[in-house]
């Protein structure tokens, strides 16, 4: 026997979800869907293009009320290096400033001291990345754009100028074990091709023109982090570890296979 009065939550949203107009029911599932995944807390979707940002700075720095108008609020991706960490004179409650400076102009996160001490050990010149909302200017300082609500993470340092993953690569011995090389033993070779913006280790080949297996190909930001080799005809597998390009454009790969390890030093040929 069921009694009139109000219909339980439940018994409502099945009525509307399968009794309802049409229209209704695609209304409530597209609030349904937004209130699952709901958005980025930071970015949104209102992202500041990076060619817009100087406009921000010249409007923050010439009429504050156009700059409250069309910037403030603004989702910020950009990346740049670590100056300083500094509390902000005569702020109550106390605030901290960190700076950054992305090279064509700098940026000034707004942060709690609690927020701040995250940053403590970050050392002038690092290289981060920032997501955050352009703020309200804080102090009387308007050199570098204001943010809050900062996400700061350590970055990779940019690649030298004129370095491209993409070509072909001979490895030579420079150190094996403890022992420093010459360097004129070149017994690797590889081979990296880029399509629609991505890069791949095409392939790993030693002296004598032999093609090598290649597991676990890491790649990031035009970067080579690593692979795998695996000799089919030995069972035996190398795992190589490679560090940052140099301002020459060569890049090292710490390789160890078994008990024996050592570096090579990888030139461009073409």
């Amino acid at each position: 026997m069921t009694t009139s009065g109000a219909v339980s939550a439940p018994d409502s949203l099945h009525f509307y979800l399968f009794g309802g107009s049409v229209i209704f029911r695609i209304i409530l599932v597209f609030v349904l869907v937004l209130g699952c995944y709901g958005t980025n807390p930071v970015l949104g979707q209102d992202v500041l293009s990076l060619e817009k940002l100087p406009n921000a700075l010249q409007a923050l720095q010439g009429n504050e009320i156009r700059y409250r108008k069309n910037y403030l609020g603004k989702s910020v991706q950009a990346s740049g290096r670590f100056l300083r960490l500094s509390p902000i004179a005569n702020q109550v409650p106390e605030a901290w400033a960190l700076l950054i400076d992305s090279g064509k102009l700098q940026f000034r996160c707004l942060l709690t001291p609690n927020e701040a001490i995250n940053f403590a050990e970050f050392e002038s010149g690092m290289a981060v990345r920032v997501e955050a909302r352009l703020a309200k200017p804080v102090g009387s300082g308007r050199e570098a754009l204001p943010l809050e609500d900062c996400q700061i993470a350590k970055a990779r340092p940019p690649l030298p100028k004129g370095f491209r993953l993409t070509g072909r690569w001979k490895g030579c011995l420079i150190r094996l074990g403890l022992k420093p090389q010459s360097g004129k033993s070149c017994s690797l070779y590889l081979t990296l091709r880029g399509k629609s913006g991505a890069v791949s280790l095409k392939t790993v080949q030693s002296r004598d023109g032999r093609k090598i297996e290649v597991r676990n190909a890491r790649i990031e930001d035009g970067r080579l982090l690593g692979w795998t080799s695996h000799y089919p005809y030995s069972g035996k597998s190398g795992e190589y570890t490679c560090k940052l390009p140099e301002p020459d454009l060569r890049f090292d790969c710490d390789w160890k296979s078994g008990n024996r390890e050592g570096t090579l030093r990888f030139k461009w040929l073409r």
